[in-house]
């Protein structure tokens, strides 16, 4: 069975490019909550709630807003350092030797850390990681996770031993020096070892034991 193999690769913003023809810093995972531009995205959540919405100047005009903008269930979005998905999210990009089949996603949605994920092709993903969780640790995690499972082997039941059962309480057999094997049953163990004769035997196997 041959192991199932995840390639990472750093996910590229492809939205960082926008300001000005400069790449944005992402944040490396040891960071905190304490980031200066961190905090700066979090506050524009909440910029202008207690006021009238946004004004004419916001998306045009001179004082306006002249930068990129997409367009979303919620309205026209302006992009800046602050609201890229590449400062927002610690995303990562998996390729993989195996089908993301809907039991491998699920399986893989249910590791601790695991924020986002975004299957584009059946050999390639795009993982979110927690800000508060270890992005080393949480992609060890999906590699194990995503591991075939070895099939387990029922044992073959010994013909003999199932006679044994159903004729004696307990029960012995031993393995004969010219290969062959020889049963003994009894009412009690005591009674079985009273028939042993261990000098004449290369092994023998208990049914209590």
């Amino acid at each position: 069975m041959s192991e199932h193999k995840i390639l990472w690769e750093k996910w590229q913003d492809p939205v960082a490019t926008l300001n000005g023809g400069q790449i944005v810093r992402s944040y490396e995972p040891g960071e905190d909550e304490d980031e200066p531009e961190y905090l700066t995205a979090r506050q524009t959540w909440h910029e202008d709630d207690e006021g009238e919405g946004p004004g004419p100047t916001h998306l045009g005009g001179e004082a306006g807003y002249k930068g990129p903008c997409f367009f979303s269930p919620f309205g026209i979005i302006p992009l800046h350092e602050s609201n890229y998905p590449s400062k927002l999210f610690n995303f990562w990009m998996g390729h993989t030797n195996f089908d993301l089949t809907t039991k491998v996603v699920s399986t893989i949605e249910k590791v601790e850390g695991v924020e986002t994920l975004d299957v584009f092709t059946r050999y390639r993903f795009r993982l979110g990681i927690g800000r508060l969780h270890s992005q080393a640790e949480v992609k060890k995690a999906v590699e194990a996770c995503v591991q075939p499972k070895a099939k387990q082997v029922t044992p073959t039941a010994d013909p003999m031993h199932e006679r044994l059962n159903r004729t004696f309480k307990f029960w012995a057999i031993i393995s004969l020096p010219n290969g062959k094997r020889q049963p003994i049953g009894g009412q009690t163990p005591e009674e079985v070892e009273s028939k042993l004769r261990p000098n004449e035997a290369n092994e023998v196997s208990f049914s209590w034991k």
